[in-house]
């Protein structure tokens, strides 16, 4: 059976994109994460199916529309926690990778402060919400709201988290390399690789 290091290690669901900006303890999260976005993938594809079929047999469901919405929200938020370790959010990337040296570091310094910022704001924000929420229902099945906003502090705290790793392991181990341009991803593959024949 093998360890759950060596899984992730072989495993192509974990970007290894930038490797030498995380850190390897964080893989499991991010592998987690990963698996619950595919299930509230599923069950968000799922229940609009099922909401479809019993409109039209003149039996709805009401309550699907309620598991509809919370599984896309807490989809959308745990992906985009993900998006962010993964340096595949709205970032500006063709800025910091054509710098290097000390402006590199100042600019990927700065990204990630600000990142860290507002990751912070909206954890105190997202959780006075998610506080808020046990007071106010959701019409149709009466559970809290709170099963609804308490998305939000989770994926600020996983991305603050993230955008922490990303910092410290540049300052560590520098940043250059990390890039999201295709093209210069498939050139550094080429090199890696040899001539292409």
């Amino acid at each position: 059976m093998a360890t759950v290091a060596e899984f992730l290690a072989g495993n192509s669901l974990i970007s290894q994109e930038e490797r030498h900006l995380k850190v390897r303890a964080l893989d499991a999260v991010e592998l987690v994460l990963l698996c619950v976005c595919g299930l509230l993938l599923f069950t968000f594809t799922c229940t609009v199916l099922l909401d479809v079929l019993t409109r039209t047999l003149g039996a709805p469901w009401l309550w699907l529309q309620e598991a509809t919405l919370i599984a896309f929200v807490w989809g959308l938020f745990l992906g985009a926690a993900v998006a962010l370790r993964r340096n595949e959010h709205i970032y500006l990337t063709s800025v910091t990778t054509s710098m290097a040296g000390r402006r590199r570091l100042a600019m990927e310094t700065f990204n990630s402060l600000v990142m860290i910022g507002i990751t912070v704001t909206v954890a105190v924000t997202g959780f006075r919400v998610f506080q808020q929420g046990f007071g106010n229902l959701l019409p149709v099945t009466g559970l809290p709201l709170a099963y609804l906003t308490g998305a939000v502090p989770v994926f600020a705290v996983l991305s603050a988290v993230f955008a922490v790793e990303r910092l410290v392991k540049g300052w560590r181990t520098g940043f250059e390399g990390a890039t999201h341009d295709p093209r210069e991803q498939a050139l550094r593959a080429a090199e890696l690789d040899g001539p292409v024949s």
